[in-house]
């Protein structure tokens, strides 16, 4: 009877330690490199129907190229993998291009890619400093309920719609959805429609929202590992010929 006890006590005892032992947000980022890390996919290349909203409705419609390589990696081209019109991220740097040509750039950390690919994967100490440094305070933490399951939430308090944070699904450790506000508006991105891919897990949905209104809509197709020689030439010069 004693060690009957004895084993329940241990039992439970594990139990609590495991469902406790998450309280921030740097603890968080922690579990999910130790979870995912050597199982997440390294690269990724997919079609999206891109849909833009305005007053509730659609108005212009395209489709989306892109492809990403670990760490924060992402090439988007408009229309056409030959195309000549697109987005660049790659070494901290987001870049616009035009006609091949190079007509906006700034230094950025793209947080919607090291939450939902790059954490995975990179030095968990590397993701605590990026989401520092992009504003999200990972001392604030609390657990809620999104679309039926607990979502771990970080960067605010339970209430608090405006402060900087993000969802991670509790039981996948999944990126769920980011909140930021920006010149006065409420900036939401939501992630869904989840399917396995390899020991990882790819989203099919991507929502944007200001002000609780939907301004545009990503859905994936055409999921796959990239094909192409120089998925390394993540370089502006070499936006034309890149291709996967």
């Amino acid at each position: 009877m004693v060690i009957k006890l004895l084993i329940l006590f241990v039992i439970v005892l594990t139990f609590f330690s495991c469902e406790n032992k998450i309280n921030n947000g740097e603890q968080l980022i922690k579990e999910i490199h130790n979870t995912y890390h050597g199982k997440w996919f390294k690269n990724i290349a997919f079609e999206q129907n891109t849909s833009f909203y305005k007053y509730d409705s659609i108005y212009k419609k395209q489709i989306w190229y892109e492809v990403y390589q670990f760490p924060g990696k992402l090439a988007i081209k408009f229309d056409s993998i030959s195309s000549r019109d697109g987005y660049l991220f790659a070494n901290d740097t987001m870049s616009i291009i035009n006609e091949g040509r190079v007509i906006s750039q700034e230094r950025k950390i793209h947080d919607l890619v090291v939450l939902s690919m790059d954490i995975y994967s990179q030095d968990a100490l590397k993701t605590i400093n990026q989401l520092n440094e992009l504003g999200y305070d990972l001392s604030k933490f609390y657990i809620d309920i999104w679309n039926g399951k607990e979502a771990y939430v970080v960067g605010a308090e339970k209430g608090d719609t405006i402060s900087k944070q993000f969802w991670i699904e509790k039981e996948r450790l999944i990126f769920l959805r980011a909140i930021s506000h920006k010149n006065a508006q409420n900036v939401e991105t939501v992630f869904d429609n989840y399917i396995r891919y390899n020991k990882s897990w790819i989203e099919q949905t991507v929502v944007f929202k200001i002000d609780g209104k939907i301004v545009m809509k990503e859905e994936y197709f055409n999921i796959r590992k990239p094909n192409i020689t120089n998925i390394n030439s993540f370089e502006t010069n070499n936006f034309i010929n890149l291709k996967w």
